[in-house]
């Protein structure tokens, strides 16, 4: 089986039963425009670099680590598999925002978007179970504030960085990476967070599998 689907799976299955009813219906947005485009775009940043690893062109660094660790039966079905919501969450969402022009007025649809695809979150655990065998839902269920993240890097560290990303909220952050990468004077700085968060989630995710917690 190859398990470079591990994240298409599940991606698949949140569209359908999150994204697209909601892309259907002319009165859940009040910029139904926006809404579509920030979602074409996110789409196609995924499909685009699929289209690359199976052509062999250049794949971005977030998604390239995404297809090394699945294409590693050494490394856990999980770890891949979040490696892939990683790149795309923390990388392609904010850059997706950005494309899509997103104002201050866009927010109440932004987490509108994201909220529904929380409450949905069960369609990628069923779907990644059913496809690779792979358990998703103590990571989709906070598993990351607790034990499994002070035992790679050191007891109350882990915990307290994750609840005060928790606290911020990562798709606040993510939303606020979007609309500085909108901007000159902070375009800069906002792509070198994008990815230092990218690498600082990837490197606790390596650690946990690395201590059999993944």
């Amino acid at each position: 089986m190859d398990r470079r689907g591990l994240f298409s799976v599940g991606l698949d299955a949140v569209e359908h039963a999150a994204v697209m009813p909601m892309q259907r219906n002319e009165h859940e947005f009040v910029d139904q425009e926006w809404a579509a485009r920030l979602s074409l775009d996110l789409l196609t940043r995924y499909l685009a670099n699929l289209h690359a690893e199976m052509t062999g062109a250049p794949v971005e660094p977030q998604w390239q680590r995404f297809f090394e660790l699945a294409s590693d039966c050494s490394q856990s079905p999980e770890h891949a598999a979040m490696a892939g919501y990683n790149a795309h969450i923390t990388v392609d969402l904010a850059y997706s925002v950005s494309v899509a022009g997103t104002r201050d007025h866009h927010a109440f649809d932004f987490f509108r978007i994201v909220d529904q695809i929380a409450l949905h979150g069960n369609s990628i655990i069923d779907s990644t179970r059913s496809a690779y065998g792979a358990d998703l839902g103590p990571l989709w269920s906070g598993f990351f504030i607790g034990d499994a993240v002070d035992s790679v890097v050191g007891e109350g560290v882990g915990t307290t960085a994750m609840l005060r990303i928790a606290d911020v909220g990562y798709n606040s952050l993510t939303l606020a990476h979007g609309f500085a990468l909108q901007h000159q004077p902070t375009e800069v700085e906002a792509r070198h967070r994008i990815h230092g968060l990218w690498g600082t989630i990837d490197q606790v995710l390596g650690g946990l599998n690395y201590v059999g917690s993944l």
